[in-house]
């Protein structure tokens, strides 16, 4: 029995069960900030931030090297109130392509299950690790519109906008809202890197990392802005391994 009892300690010191909590900071953003104001305006971000929870089991190849799965609840979201100089969307009433010149308002929200599998590689003498991984994720929810407030729009010509076409002006009284969230695509698929560092106790650990997704965050079938967005995200993380 003991020595039956020492294997069995053996094989589960080779693995660690992991709980998280922590914050994530980002959003869908385009490639190009320019494509979506169309100058290098102003812009006022506000980030809303929530609790991130999570789950990991980690198997342990030697004092070095780890693979991780996880699964985390997340929420990422942004209000964005910004000064546009051509920003081209389709009006969703006349189904037309128009750009705006003005003062525009975005809101947008991405409650989400991520489930990750990544490595890690732990230096020696710090107690930090590298990761990196890929992720997917599945959007429960998600919210995204566009609200210009103040300003004017304009017919489009070839993808550009045709400021000798106007169309409207848009006014505080009567914002041009336009909702999105029926078009957004629920899935996401990316790479995340990051670094972790034990603190006060051996398997007590604060994290950062970056992750990308590929995926445009609208249906391919559901093209309602001139430009491609993906989800890019930073997360902040407090862990504790049970092993």
């Amino acid at each position: 029995m003991a020595e039956g009892s020492r294997e069995k300690r053996t094989f589960f010191d080779k693995f660690s069960v992991g709980v998280h909590t922590g914050i994530d900071i980002g959003g869908a953003m385009p490639l190009s900030i320019s494509d979506a104001l169309g100058s290098d305006d102003k812009v006022n971000v506000t980030p809303r931030v929530r609790p991130a929870i999570g789950l990991s089991l980690t198997k342990h190849f030697n004092d070095r090297w780890s693979l991780s799965l996880e699964s985390f609840y997340r929420f990422v979201g942004l209000d964005i109130t910004t000064r546009v100089q051509e920003q081209i969307f389709v009006d969703r009433e006349e189904d037309v392509w128009v750009a705006f010149r003005g003062t525009a308002h975005m809101e947008m929200a991405f409650p989400m299950f991520e489930f990750a599998l990544y490595g890690r590689y732990a230096f020696e003498n710090f107690g930090g690790r590298v990761i990196l991984g890929a992720f997917y994720s599945r959007n429960v929810n998600p919210r995204f519109i566009a609200e210009p407030r103040k300003g004017m729009l304009f017919g489009v010509i070839d993808g550009r906008p045709n400021f000798n076409d106007p169309g409207g002006i848009i006014s505080p009284d009567d914002p041009f809202t336009q909702d999105f969230s029926d078009a957004m695509s629920r899935w996401d698929l990316g790479i995340l890197v990051g670094y972790e560092q034990r603190l006060f106790f051996p398997q007590l650990f604060i994290s950062g990392r970056l992750a990308m997704g590929f995926n445009d965050i609208f249906h391919p079938d559901s093209r309602y802005l001139a430009f491609k967005m993906q989800h890019v995200r930073a997360s902040l993380a407090l862990s504790y391994h049970f092993r």
